[in-house]
């Protein structure tokens, strides 16, 4: 009898050593509400429906590491988009467009293969009172890389936390899709980001280039630069943030949500747009903790250069309510608009909704 209790104690530590190598965990989000849109365009009526993903991105993932030993480890990532209202796929179709990809882990930092965010884009989630969420109301509506940009074919190192300090590097052999033959032809993009963290202070800054490919159907295009600078600061009775970006040889106006810039070229550009254009961009937020109750205001503008232009401007207000540790509810109010103009696409919306995490 006791060598049978030994026998299974070493089998179940056995086990227990092999279930501790290696991990999976499944997760996910799920986020959907009621949204009214009033456009400012005369004779355009306004829209109420059903809408998802407002607060956060629909989600489902699988994330995972195995202890390869000295220190090393096997990590990846596989993470599905999808649009709740309807049942879609989100990303154009991909079964796995918010991140796929595997990499190798250490106390040197990690090294990842695959497709997965720009670092102004991810980066600057945390600088964002809306984290890059909550539809015209973020800062993706004014800055170009905050907005849900995604490089395929991307080698990506980060390093680990430094005494706060932290500093990441990517490169895409090409943004979206496979790669052609030939270094003129896809369409390249380089993401670096720095950030320090301690106590109620952080700070960050990115840099990025796209380089497109040498031919395109608007002619032979420059390569785009874009420099992003944040900052945030918790006071505990408010938590301030802002950001400024300034970014070169973009093809765009107005707020870049409402008429995005995105990373493809345009068959066509846009009105009063001749070519590619310079332009800086800035949001102010603030969010107070009143109780439970998390309290949202941000101002954000984007600036041409070329006074021909539209200029753009996003005001937003709102709300965030915990129903549980992984349950919310929330609501927010955002005007977006072409400073000079009453432009097609001009809008405010109103929403509210809930979303649950698992």
């Amino acid at each position: 009898m006791k060598k049978s209790l030994l026998a299974l104690a070493v089998l179940g530590a056995f086990a227990g050593a092999a279930s501790a190598q290696s991990s999976v965990t499944l997760y996910g989000l799920v986020d959907i509400g009621i949204q009214r849109v009033d456009p400012k365009a005369a004779n355009t009526a306004s829209t109420t429906g059903i809408t998802a993903g407002n607060q956060s991105g629909n989600r489902f993932g699988l994330r995972g590491s195995e202890d390869l030993g000295g220190g090393l480890r096997a990590v990846y990532q596989l993470e599905n988009g999808f649009s709740l209202d309807d049942g879609t796929l989100g990303q154009g179709g991909r079964i796995f467009g918010r991140w796929a990809w595997a990499g190798l882990a250490g106390s040197w930092g990690e090294v990842r293969l695959g497709r997965q965010w720009a670092l102004g884009f991810e980066m600057f989630g945390s600088i964002d009172p809306w984290s890059t969420g909550f539809n015209d109301a973020g800062i993706q509506s004014v800055m170009s890389t905050p907005n849900a940009v995604r490089p395929d074919n991307m080698v990506m190192y980060r390093s680990p936390n430094l005494s706060g300090f932290r500093v990441n590097a990517g490169y895409s052999f090409q943004i979206g899709g496979a790669e052609a033959a030939g270094s003129g032809n896809n369409n390249r993009f380089t993401t670096l980001g720095a950030q320090y963290g301690a106590g109620p202070l952080l700070v960050m800054a990115t840099y990025e280039i796209y380089k497109p490919a040498s031919t395109t159907a608007i002619g032979n295009p420059v390569d785009a630069k874009y420099v992003q600078i944040g900052g945030t600061f918790d006071f505990k009775v408010a938590k301030i943030s802002a950001a400024y970006a300034i970014e070169e040889g973009i093809y765009a106006s107005g707020p870049s949500s409402l008429q995005p810039r995105r990373f493809a070229l345009p068959a066509t550009l846009p009105t009063g747009v001749t070519g590619p254009q310079d332009a800086s961009a800035w949001q102010v937020g603030v969010t107070v903790p009143v109780g439970s109750l998390s309290l949202i205001g941000s101002w954000a503008q984007r600036d041409f250069d070329a006074a021909a232009l539209n200029d753009g401007r996003v005001y937003a207000v709102g709300f965030t309510y915990p129903l549980s540790r992984r349950t919310n509810f929330y609501g927010y109010y955002s005007d977006a608009d072409q400073k000079n103009v009453t432009a097609a696409n001009d809008r405010k919306e109103m929403t509210v909704g809930i979303r649950h995490s698992f």
